[in-house]
């Protein structure tokens, strides 16, 4: 079991750098809220008890949480479908490195479908950007 962990965070350490740095030409990312800090308390209710890389399902997740991540992310929290949450893992020097992002699953507001929106935070907790992708 360690063996296979060690080798899931080795794959994991090997691509993230490349995942940060992936490019969506077809999205730009939203930096309207860029420089804003959430309110006290509501980072560490969005994560709850989801520990860092996991996707968990939001019938997983408490009212608070999804209430939490709904603020968060400007979405309806009954719309939520998945939640996860992880350090970047772009290595010193690259301009990601020391962020954090949030990732959550949930339904379109203008039709069927998917939306996976991202949240990108700064070391100090500032909002750096969002991305939202339709699936």
């Amino acid at each position: 079991m360690l063996t296979r962990t060690l080798l899931v965070l080795a794959v994991v350490g090997l691509l993230s750098p490349w995942l940060d740095g992936m490019v969506y030409p077809e999205v730009q990312p939203d930096r309207g809220r860029a420089g804003q800090i959430p309110e006290d308390g509501q980072l560490e209710a969005a994560r709850g008890q989801v520990p860092a890389l996991v996707t968990e399902d939001a019938a997983a997740l408490g009212l608070e949480q999804l209430t939490a991540l709904g603020r968060l992310f400007g979405a309806r929290p009954a719309g939520i479908h998945r939640f996860r949450w992880g350090p970047s893992m772009a290595p010193a020097g690259h301009p990601l490195a020391g962020t954090t992002w949030y990732t959550i699953w949930r339904a379109s507001d203008v039709g069927p479908g998917e939306v996976v929106s991202v949240l990108r935070l700064a070391v100090d907790g500032r909002i750096l950007e969002q991305l939202d992708l339709d699936r």
